[in-house]
């Protein structure tokens, strides 16, 4: 194995490292009563409201099932409502709960805590070439 491969097998062990261990993690943080997923969905749902079911599932680059599964779990906790549109009866529309606003709020102070302390001991330079590499790897320029 050349070098170039042997560095990419240690990537990519080191990223599926890195990401059960966050969502390991996150899953701590959040307790048994929301998933990561569903704290996914709320946060989304929170920068834009009302939302289709549609539009929720592109924004998070995820199947519209998946999306209605999800929100299923979330409208029999209480924290979003799924609605017809006043606007065009055919549209379901999705928007959070005054519970669900709570909550978001809660989690992003949580999950905002826990990354800024998870990424302390990195300088800003560092930060920056991090993202630049990240971002140059899902073909963003």
């Amino acid at each position: 194995m050349d070098r170039r491969q042997k560095l990419i097998r240690d990537l990519e062990l080191n990223i599926s490292i890195i990401i059960r261990r966050f969502k390991k993690e996150m899953s701590d943080l959040f307790g048994s009563d929301i998933t990561n997923h569903e704290f996914l969905f709320l946060h989304a749902l929170s920068k834009h409201q009302p939302q289709m079911i549609s539009a929720l599932a592109k924004e998070l680059n995820v199947a519209t099932s998946f999306v209605t599964v999800v929100t299923d779990k979330l409208i029999h906790k209480g924290y979003i409502n799924r609605e017809r549109s006043e606007k065009d009866r055919r549209i379901v529309e999705l928007t959070l709960t005054k519970e669900g606003n709570t909550l978001c709020k809660q989690m992003e102070k949580i999950k905002n805590e826990f990354m800024l302390k998870n990424f302390e001991e990195f300088t800003i330079e560092e930060l920056e070439i991090l993202l630049l590499l990240i971002s140059k790897w899902r073909g963003e320029d």
